[in-house]
C-alpha cells in the first residue's frame, strides 16, 4: 500500500499543473458537500488509524481500523484535490465514484440494520444518511441538473468535436 501511495502522490505530481481542459466552473452545492466530506472523512480516517473503537457501523479488528483509516484519509485527498481545482470535470468522478459506491453498499447497509449491535446502530445510520445524500448528490448533478447532465450533447465550455475535425 505504501507503493502505491508512492506511486500516486507522483502521479500527482507529475500532472496538477496541467491546464484543465473543460473551465467550466463545479457548481456550489457540490463544492460544499465535498469539503463536508473531506471533514468528515479526515475525521472518521484518523479515528480509524488510532484504533478507536465503534467507528464503522460492525466490530473491526485494530488491523482492519488502520486499513480503512488510510483508505478514507486517500478518499479525503481525492476531494481536496477536486476542492483545489473547482472544476466541473473534476468533480464528475468523484459523483461517479459516489454512485458506484452507492449502489454497491445500499441493500447490504439496509440488510444489516435489523442485526446491528444496538452500540453502533448510530455509526449505520450516520453512513446510511451519507450513502443516500451522496448517491443523491451523484444522480442530481450527473443525470437531472441540466448545466451538468451526462447526456448533454455538448458541454458549453468543452470543445466542439465536429467543428474540431473540420
Amino acid at each position: 500500500m505504501g507503493l502505491f501511495a508512492l506511486a500516486n502522490l507522483g502521479l500527482f505530481f507529475a500532472v496538477h499543473r496541467r491546464p484543465a481542459v473543460d473551465t467550466e466552473r463545479m457548481p456550489r452545492l457540490v463544492q460544499y458537500a465535498f469539503g463536508l466530506f473531506v471533514l468528515i472523512l479526515l475525521a472518521v480516517s484518523g479515528s480509524l488509524i488510532l484504533r478507536s473503537a465503534n467507528i464503522m457501523p460492525w466490530p473491526i479488528k485494530p488491523e482492519t481500523s488502520v486499513m480503512f483509516g488510510w483508505i478514507f484519509l486517500g478518499d479525503a485527498f481525492y476531494f481536496i484535490y477536486a476542492l483545489l481545482r473547482p472544476y466541473w470535470s473534476f468533480a464528475r468522478a468523484q459523483l461517479w465514484s459516489f454512485l458506484a459506491y452507492d449502489l454497491v453498499l445500499i441493500v447490504p447497509f439496509l440488510l444489516h440494520l435489523p442485526r446491528v449491535n444496538p452500540e453502533l446502530f448510530p455509526n449505520l445510520i450516520i453512513y446510511l444518511i451519507v450513502l443516500v445524500y451522496s448517491g443523491s448528490l451523484a444522480v442530481f448533478f450527473l443525470f437531472l441538473y441540466k448545466p451538468t447532465q451526462v447526456w448533454s450533447a455538448i458541454h458549453p465550455s468543452a470543445p466542439d468535436p465536429i467543428a474540431r475535425a473540420k
